[in-house]
């Protein structure tokens, strides 16, 4: 099922030339889905980056204002997905979004941290946030009478709503995929971000 995000309205009324529309959230929660629903509703000349790719990397490392003129001259809207894993994602933003005109920006980072951290300074001014967290109840609403929403009270209290612990059924299967989320990203997360060595211990 394909739930509307309440983000979607207000990221298509900050698309406009020469910002940068940062999307944070955590890992897992839609963001890839959401801009590729944006690019779905729009006519823009895109590019989709995907930031963890090393041709995406070596394309972006030549902080050159030419090189991006190159690349982007006949673009309109450029994405960058997982941009936090860039390197000098800041430098690199702030030299197109200051440049490359009129080109629109969207740019999601799954540890907000990280980009807010590499992104902050540099974009002072060139940069609308977005925040998308797990579905709210208002975007669970149109799927479910009341009846329904104060049954799932109980199981959307204990295990969130994750787009894809909503669409699971089994509260076995839903555990699972909390506890390998957990184990996957936000303990890797959460030791990047203090520092933590020997993570192990």
């Amino acid at each position: 099922m394909v739930y509307p995000r309440y983000l979607k309205s207000l990221i298509l009324a900050d698309l406009v030339p020469n910002k940068v529309n940062l999307i944070f959230g955590p890992r897992r929660v839609g963001k890839t889905f959401l801009i590729n629903q944006i690019v779905a509703d729009t006519t823009y000349r895109s590019l989709f980056l995907e930031g963890e790719d090393a041709d995406t990397q070596q394309l972006l490392a030549p902080r050159t204002i030419a090189h991006y003129q190159r690349i982007l001259g006949d673009i309109d809207l450029l994405i960058i997905d997982e941009a936090q894993a860039i390197p000098a994602i800041g430098q690199v933003l702030k030299l197109i979004v200051d440049h490359i005109k009129p080109l629109r920006l969207l740019v999601t980072g799954s540890s907000a941290f990280d980009l807010a951290n590499q992104s902050g300074e540099p974009l002072t001014g060139r940069a609308y946030n977005h925040r998308l967290y797990p579905l709210a109840q208002r975007e669970l609403a149109p799927y479910e009478t009341i009846l329904q929403t104060k049954q799932r009270l109980e199981d959307h209290l204990l295990y969130g709503s994750y787009p894809d612990v909503v669409q699971t059924e089994s509260p076995a299967a839903r555990e699972r995929y909390l506890r390998e989320l957990v184990n996957a990203y936000l303990l890797k997360d959460l030791v990047v971000f203090d520092g933590v060595r020997n993570a192990g211990k």
